[in-house]
């Protein structure tokens, strides 16, 4: 149980730094407003509010949603990484074609070290 209170310990440790602690329940009210500064438009973690009442003791559990907005914010993160490197690659693979050196983007794509210094070349 206690890796389940590892998050709301560093969020404790970062946010309520000497102030008063937040705590896995929490009341609707307190919800809406960490929903609200956590910038709750793409997480819409008030309409799944529910999901996260305590069946014990009523309240909200925070750490639960705190997990949720970190992990939702790895996969945002990732998929805005492959997103970006496929970019990157297919400006490489187009920069090779328009300077008529198709041998080259073989190589590109299958050896990562020459693949960067080919981005540097290029700034890209």
């Amino acid at each position: 149980m206690r890796k389940h209170h590892i998050f709301c310990d560093f969020v404790n440790g970062v946010l309520f730094e000497g102030r008063q602690r937040l705590n896995s329940n929490v009341s609707g009210e307190t919800f809406e407003l960490l929903a609200t500064f956590f910038d709750d438009r793409h997480l819409k973690l008030a309409k799944k509010k529910e999901q996260f009442r305590n069946k014990e003791g009523g309240g909200y559990n925070m750490c639960t949603a705190f997990r949720e907005i970190r992990e939702e914010g790895i996969r945002i993160g990732k998929d805005q990484g492959i997103q970006i490197g496929a970019e990157r690659v297919n400006l490489l693979i187009q920069r090779l074609i328009q300077e008529c050196r198709m041998e080259e983007i073989e190589r590109a794509v299958s050896d990562k070290a020459y693949q960067q210094e080919l981005f540097i070349k290029y700034g890209i």
